[in-house]
């Protein structure tokens, strides 16, 4: 049996999300806002997320130690 792995969401919804909450934020701050630091911080979450998704799938994937088995006995 299988356990579900947690999926990181992909960098174009989190490029949509970012701009999203800047426009959000500049309508009820009644300004303008500059959306160009949305994209270095695209760049380190594409980065960071395949390291992410490895320690959030690490336990489902480590190999399962082998358990010792006592030896059958011999005839002499």
């Amino acid at each position: 049996m299988t356990t579900p792995t947690p999926k990181l969401p992909e960098p174009a919804l989190v490029r949509s999300v970012l701009v999203t909450l800047t426009a959000v934020a500049a309508y009820l701050l009644n300004r303008q806002v500059d959306t160009s630091w949305v994209e270095p911080l695209l760049t380190l979450y594409t980065l960071v997320a395949p390291l992410i998704a490895g320690l959030l799938i690490r336990h489902a994937v480590r190999p399962v130690k082998p358990t010792k088995r006592p030896r059958p006995a011999q005839d002499n």
